[in-house]
């Protein structure tokens, strides 16, 4: 009978694997034997030649670099393929796998390509020594270039090589190999191929030609008489062709290990033999166990008159049973010549299975008095004896049962109660496996207690088996004062000692089974008052606290009385007393001070000096000299053109009158000259000249996503900036950009900011997409407060930042910026319904906007109004007026050298020609005390806007805001009448005025922007008039003042 056994998938991956790394026991030791050879006589080479030998030669040059090749060669390759052997399929490391390859093909290649260096050096120095030699310069060259070339040639290796999934079809197992992928092309693998094997040949043959030569004239040298120096000469060159002839000898180790590997891996037949002694059981049993090293052990019993065998062929396993005559003459008897387990063999008259069959036999059947089974009484007496433990009757012999048959069959006691044994043996095992250890359910509780203190604890001990007894058990090293009272299932601590080191372990069991629970316990050893730091968190399960000690004490535990004069608080010179910390109630500074100096006064801690000059008390001559004071005294100093007379007076006289060059002074002037010459130097020529050969750093200025400010902001968590109902979350704009952005939903929908905010797009809100300008995120203070403001007014806010700001990848682009704000456009359409969406631009986010609004209406989708926040009319004339540019604006060559460079990098942001193709409604909002877009460019770009927009377009909207407002460029956000104007313009009545709704509800703001469009719109000036006459005098007056008219 074949019988294949019932392997788990990682059983039959695991014997794969042990069976191969079994077949490479042999090559894996003698690779390493080669490694111990290699790194040893390579590490003598590198040492002497590197270290103790002088490097004058230039012969010598190449040789610690090529023992350095080969050491390493040696180490990977051993590496690699002992890992290999160690896991020839369950290779795991994919990474190591790519490296270990590239790494070793590498190193192989280098030292060969060394080889040939050293080669053609030693042919230059041999057969042409009066001609050009490899100087230090060449030498150098030609290691690096080899280093490059190799390098390069071993890149397609990163590529063939790795994981590979491998599948044993008798095992019907997968499993993982490094080896060369088969999923490379063909073709890549055949010109690879034929590339090394080419490069192979030619190198090949070039070593040849040349030691052929070097030969040559070595033999011709040797005919003649020659010097010392040709001797060096000739043994150098010798021993370059030995180490090349040994460098190639070298590979055999690997064809070697792979000829036993090949060896091995094939034919492997492994006998098991377990006929002998087999015990007279019924039953066959098949149990693998692995011990802790990973070995298998397949243990076997089979029934009597079996004889059996464990063979390993081809990797699968194959249980081979057969029977003796008498044994089968039973076993046959119950069964019929179709589906016997048995064949037979021998002479012609016994080889089939009539021959073997007792057609008188008659089954054994199994009866509650066992009269059936034992018809005589002796033997039926002997078996109860046999099954039931000695008794001589059996009440119920159904639960021996299988005792019974095996008495019956082998007649064999021993086995029948051997049986008996095993069966009771199994029940107790089947009832310990079904009781359940009971458990300490109090979690993971912290005993934390302080030395000398008392602590208590009630266990909650829960057992899953109904009836069971629970008890405890205390460690034998517990501390001293723990007990655990059975009875009422509580832990007791009395007097906890002083120790740097206990555990309290706790075993709970009910006789069957046990658990062990191991409370954390933390110590407090703080004195004098101080406070424990319970709340010092620590992995280890024992911890001292630190102790937080009150004024007067200091030390790990605070049990030292701190010296208040420590720090030396008083005044150098002055005596210090320190004071008790029990005193510190009546001198809460901790120590005393003496008296100051005699020349000095204060309170000990800090004296000062008496100014006699100051306080007059000084004798100086006040006519002829001046008073300086000096610690603890004064000085007369005489005035100029008065020489001493004594202390305290001077004598007078003309002074004299001294004509010179100060050559001191006369440096300054020099060094200050040169520093400013300098300055303007890179200012004028070194910056411009950046600027126009490296264009791209001008994209950097103008977009400047590299300046984050505040630098540690977190962008993924909008709600620490004061924000609510909003969500951080991203979009892929492509394979290789991400973008971060914000939702910030509408105040009245914040209360249920549970809901999905994608489906609350669609509510009919309004929604604003907000693109700011350069520099900072999406969480820049400012932008947050519009942001504010808008969800305030009931908006929906969507806001990104582009590629290359904050958290999003790539980096910023003029195209790229609009792209990724015209993909979330996208996005927002297709998830809010009939909602409208509003543009908002800020800056630079101003022209992103206006070029987006253009692409949005050349593809048919108008957006519903675009908001431009202090804008510019193009980046060009925004540059010229920047605050930055103003040193350059002067140099005649400016606006070529560096305004043109701009646009280089495809940088136009042309918003004075984008906006001729919007027509959507159109709001441009501009300050005039901006510093850094000026307000004239907001106002060429609405007239460029007035000019040049298609008949039919949507309103066009320009509101000025007085400097005297102080709005500048990015607080436009704080203006009073701006909710007023969003809303109005938004629902299409600002620019279709009521006068009476205009004189009721709107601001002076509303107002002042009326005024200026009037101006610049050509409105009917008797509207004004008009307007103006059903307004109040004191609110014209304001509108006077705001407005400037």
């Amino acid at each position: 009978m074949e019988l294949e056994l019932n392997w788990t998938e990682t059983d039959r991956l695991t014997l794969w694997d042990e069976t191969r790394f079994k077949s490479f026991i042999p090559a894996t030791i003698f690779l390493l034997l080669c490694a111990v050879v290699g790194v040893f006589g390579n590490g003598v080479v590198i040492y002497v030649y590197g270290f103790r030998l002088p490097r004058k030669y230039e012969g010598r040059y190449f040789i610690p670099y090529l023992a350095l090749a080969d050491l390493l060669a040696v180490v990977i390759s051993v590496e690699l393929h002992t890992l290999n052997n160690f896991f020839p399929v369950t290779f795991k490391m994919e990474t190591l796998c790519k490296w270990n390859f590239v790494c070793g093909f590498f190193v192989n290649a280098f030292a060969s390509n060394l080889l040939l260096i050293i080669a053609v050096q030693r042919y230059l120095k041999v057969c042409k020594p009066f001609g050009g030699q490899m100087t230090l310069f060449w030498r150098r060259f030609s290691l690096c270039l080899t280093f490059g070339v190799t390098a390069i040639f071993v890149v397609p290796t990163y590529f063939t090589y790795g994981l590979e999934t491998v599948y044993n079809k008798e095992l019907n197992v997968t499993g993982t190999a490094c080896r060369r992928l088969a999923s490379t092309t063909r073709t890549l693998s055949l010109i690879r191929s034929a590339t090394y094997v080419l490069l192979g040949l030619v190198g090949g043959i070039v070593l040849i030609v040349l030691y052929t030569m070097i030969a040559k004239v070595i033999y011709q040298q040797n005919n003649q008489n020659k010097g010392d120096s040709s001797k060096k000469k000739t043994n150098l060159s010798l021993m370059f062709m030995i180490i090349t002839i040994l460098f190639f000898v070298l590979y055999l180790p690997r064809m070697i290990t792979s000829i036993l590997e090949k060896i091995l891996i094939n034919g492997v037949l492994q006998n098991v033999d377990l006929s002998s002694g087999a015990a007279d059981f019924l039953e066959v049993t098949v149990t693998k166990e692995t011990d802790s090293k990973g070995v298998s052990t397949w243990k076997m019993i089979f029934s009597g008159g079996l004889t059996a065998g464990v063979q390993l062929t081809n990797k699968m396993f194959q249980l081979v049973i057969s029977a003796s005559a008498s044994y089968r003459t039973q076993f046959e008897g119950q069964n019929t010549e179709n589906n016997t387990l048995f064949t037979y063999g021998g002479s012609a008259s016994n080889a089939n299975w009539t021959s073997h069959i007792d057609t008188s036999y008659t089954p054994v059947f199994f009866n509650a008095n066992l009269t059936v089974m034992f018809p005589d009484p002796s033997k039926r007496s002997t078996a109860i004896s046999t099954c039931n433990s000695g008794k001589s009757t059996d009440s119920d012999p159904e639960k021996r049962k299988e005792c019974y048959f095996d008495f019956k069959v082998t007649e064999n006691a021993a086995l029948a109660a051997s049986t008996s044994d095993t069966k009771t043996a199994l029940a107790e095992t089947q009832s310990a496996l079904a009781n359940y250890p009971p458990e300490i359910k109090n979690g993971n509780v912290t005993i934390e207690v302080t030395v000398g203190g008392n602590y208590s604890l009630v266990l909650n001990a829960v057992d899953e088996n109904e009836g069971d007894t629970i008890f405890f058990l205390l460690n034998s090293d517990a501390p001293s004062g723990v007990t655990v009272n059975n009875a009422t299932k509580t832990l007791t601590w009395v007097g906890v000692p002083d120790s740097n080191s206990m555990s309290i372990k706790i075993t709970v069991s009910d006789g069957k089974a046990q658990s062990l629970w191991t409370p954390k316990i933390k110590l407090c050893k703080c004195k004098n008052g101080a406070t424990c730091g319970f709340g010092v968190e620590s992995s280890e399960q024992f911890f001292i606290v630190p102790c937080t000690c009150v004024k007067g004490y200091d030390g790990t535990y605070c049990e030292n009385d701190e010296d208040g004069c420590a720090s030396r608080p008083c005044w150098p010179g002055v005596d210090c007393t320190d004071v008790l910390a029990r005193d510190l109630s009546t001198t809460p500074a901790g120590f005393t001070c003496g008296s100051c100096p005699s020349h000095l006064d204060g309170d000990g801690i800090t004296c000062s000096d008496n100014d006699e000059c100051q306080l007059k008390t000084d004798n100086c001559d006040k006519a002829t000299t001046t008073c300086t004071n000096t610690v603890g005294s004064f000085t007369c100093e005489c005035k100029k053109g008065y020489t001493r007379e004594s202390a305290t007076q001077c004598t007078g006289h003309w002074p004299r009158i001294y004509v010179s060059l100060k050559l001191p002074v006369f440096d300054a002037v020099v060094k200050t000259t040169k520093y400013l010459v300098l300055s303007l130097f890179l200012i004028y020529v070194v910056f411009p000249s950046v600027m126009k050969i490296y264009p791209r750093i001008q994209e950097k200025l103008i977009f400047l996503n590299f300046v984050c400010w505040p630098p540690f902001m977190d962008v993924t968590k909008p709600d620490e900036l004061g924000l609510t109902g909003v969500r951080n979350f991203y979009l892929d704009v492509d394979e290789e950009i991400t973008i971060g952005a914000w939702h910030l939903l509408p105040k009245s929908l914040i209360r249920n900011e549970t809901l999905d905010f994608e489906s609350k797009l669609s509510s009919g809100h309004p929604i604003f997409l907000y693109l700011h300008g350069s520099t900072g995120t999406r969480g820049g203070w400012h932008r947050v407060q519009l942001m504010k403001l808008l969800t305030s007014l009931d908006f929906h806010v969507v806001t990104i930042d582009y590629r290359g700001y904050a958290d999003s990848t790539g980096h910023p682009s003029e195209d790229g910026v609009v792209d990724d704000s015209h993909f979330m456009y996208r996005w927002i359409k297709e998830r809010s319904g009939a909602s409208q969406v509003v543009l908002w631009g800020h800056s630079l986010g101003a022209a992103i906007t206006t070029k987006l609004a253009k692409r949005l209406c050349e593809e048919g989708v108008d957006p519903h109004g675009v908001i431009l926040e202090s804008p510019f009319n193009n980046i060009r004339d925004a540059a010229l007026s920047h605050p930055f540019a103003a040193p350059f604006q002067h140099i005649p060559f400016y606006k070529k050298l560096i305004l043109d460079s701009v646009a280089q990098n495809n940088v136009f942001f042309t918003s004075d020609e984008n906006i001729a193709a919007v027509k959507s409604p159109v709001i441009i909002m501009h300050a005039e005390d901006d510093l850094v877009i000026p307000y004239d460019l907001g106002l060429k770009l609405y007239k460029s806007a007035q000019q040049n927009r298609p008949e039919g377009s949507g309103p066009l909207q320009f509101v000025p805001l007085k400097a005297s407002f102080g709005y500048g460029h990015k607080h436009i956000f704080q203006a009073p009448e701006l909710p007023e104007i969003i809303k109005l313009w938004h629902n299409r009545k600002l620019l279709n005025p009521d006068i009476d709704n205009l004189i009721d509800n709107l601001g002076i703001g509303v107002l002042n922007m009326f005024v200026f469009n009037t101006y610049y719109n050509g409105v009917d000036w008797m509207f004004l008039d008009k307007a103006v006459d059903r307004i109040p005098h004191k609110l014209v007056g304001k509108a006077s003042q705001r407005t400037g008219s």
